[in-house]
């Protein structure tokens, strides 16, 4: 960076120009560098196949990624217009409100937790979340969280123990035919 600054005589005359020349090939090298991290960052952040989200200490959505707009059927800016409570299942609320003061009072909370939640159009969708609380300055601002859709486990999981309920209520009904048959 090249500045000019003229010098005057004392009856108001020019009488030279002072010029300052600056390198400021780290400053722009740092620019750049800075520039290719934030890329890389929004990057992953828009295409990770997981919900990355945003929020403020009452639930509000402040910025979500592109896996929660595909996963809820909402458009970008329309997930920006929500609350978490939009989306939680009504009994899990007061254990999601808790969760955030005991991580806003810098209490110990377990991770991961799982969530029952719902689309734009009613469809359930289990999330297991890890969440932390973000500081600048020694304060917090927000809780930065990545939520994955474990909706196909959670109907696995039930489907097994809906089989290992049937596989027991059999069991019974052959040790008393056994028993019946034995007497």
């Amino acid at each position: 960076v090249l500045r000019s600054y003229p010098v005057w005589g004392e009856k108001g005359s020019l009488t030279g120009i002072v010029e300052i020349v600056t390198d400021i090939t780290g400053r722009r090298k740092a620019e750049e560098a800075l520039r290719q991290s934030e890329q890389k960052y929004r990057e992953l952040f828009e295409n990770a196949n997981d919900i990355i989200f945003i929020l403020d200490f009452n639930g509000k959505i402040l910025s979500c990624n592109a896996a929660a707009s595909k996963t809820y059927g909402y458009e970008p800016e329309q997930m920006l217009e929500l609350n978490i409570e939009n989306l939680l299942d009504p009994a899990y609320l007061p254990v999601v409100r808790q969760l955030i003061r005991r991580r806003r009072d810098n209490m110990d909370v377990q991770n991961p937790q799982e969530f029952l939640t719902y689309t734009k159009d009613g469809e359930a969708v289990w999330v297991e979340v890890n969440a932390r609380i973000m500081r600048e300055n020694g304060r917090q601002v927000s809780i930065h969280g990545i939520a994955r859709n474990i909706s196909d486990r959670k109907r696995i999981e039930e489907a097994l123990k809906k089989r290992e309920r049937e596989l027991e209520e059999k069991s019974r009904n052959l040790e008393e035919a056994n028993t019946a048959l034995t007497v």
